[in-house]
């Protein structure tokens, strides 16, 4: 600045020509002060000065600036320190005003931060609440089926103390119809045929019910789930071979309720 004829703070009214479409543009301020165009201020500072025709060539990269000065006039000195100061103002208020954009962007970033949390809260609290909900359905399924087992093995067993009351009574009346069909009399036997009939009737009730025999043969294996040793008796057949029946057994469904008696072999 100090090669121009303007100094800082000069007052300053230039008419900008444009001489290829023969327009003018009028410009007014003070150097320094931003209160002029920053391309006329540039070219005031920089551009070359002709005194007789009282105007300023600036040329930059391809283009050049006419300004023909219609006012120049210099500061009072006592204002220089009120500039000076407005001067601070200013870069104290474009300084805040860049604060102000920085924080309007933190605040924005901020609402995004919240939103973003608050969609991944709400996305959390369905998916825990549909894992809760799932888990709440898996246990009343498994009560329900459980419970509907328990039902369902209850009635199939509700008969099971009356029914081993009843087998020892059964067997030893199947013991006195076999007994009487060898008695070589014929009324005698007569009885015992009714009775047999009887008794059939009676096996035919229990089978609806899910009673099923347990007819071990002789030379099967032991198995502890359907058989009770009577006797251990030293022989020729394999250790744990049913060697005799003592007595049948009875299964209600799938579980026995009185193991066949049998001797098993040692």
């Amino acid at each position: 600045m100090s090669d121009s004829i303007f100094k800082q703070y000069d007052y300053v009214s230039v008419k900008l020509l444009n001489l290829k479409d023969k327009t003018e543009n009028e410009y007014q301020g003070f150097i320094n002060t931003n209160s002029l165009d920053k391309e006329i201020e540039e070219a005031l500072i920089k551009g070359k000065y002709n005194k007789e025709k009282n105007e300023i060539k600036y040329k930059k990269d391809s283009k050049t600036l006419t300004l023909v000065i219609l006012k120049h006039k210099k500061t009072d000195p006592v204002f220089h320190s009120l500039f000076e100061e407005n001067a601070k103002l200013l870069d104290k208020n474009e300084l805040l005003e860049k604060n102000i954009e920085y924080l309007n962007k933190e605040i924005d970033n901020l609402k995004k931060n919240i939103s973003d949390n608050e969609h991944i809260f709400k996305k959390q609290v369905v998916e825990l609440q549909e894992k809760a909900q799932q888990q709440i359905n898996e246990h009343r399924k498994k009560n329900d089926e459980h419970i509907a087992n328990e039902l369902k093995e209850s009635k199939q067993y509700a008969l099971q103390s009356f029914l081993e009351d009843l087998i020892q009574p059964l067997n030893n009346f199947d013991i006195a119809i076999k007994a009487a069909e060898n008695i070589d009399n014929a009324i005698v036997q007569n009885f015992a045929k009714g009775f047999d009939m009887l008794y059939l009737q009676i096996e035919n009730v229990l089978s609806s019910f899910g009673i099923s025999k347990i007819i071990p043969k002789v030379g099967e294996a032991f198995d502890a789930n359907i058989h009770q040793v009577y006797e251990l008796v030293a022989s020729d057949f394999d250790k744990d071979t049913i060697l005799e029946v003592k007595n049948i057994g009875y299964k209600l469904h799938d579980r026995t309720i009185k193991p066949a008696l049998v001797i098993v072999s040692k």
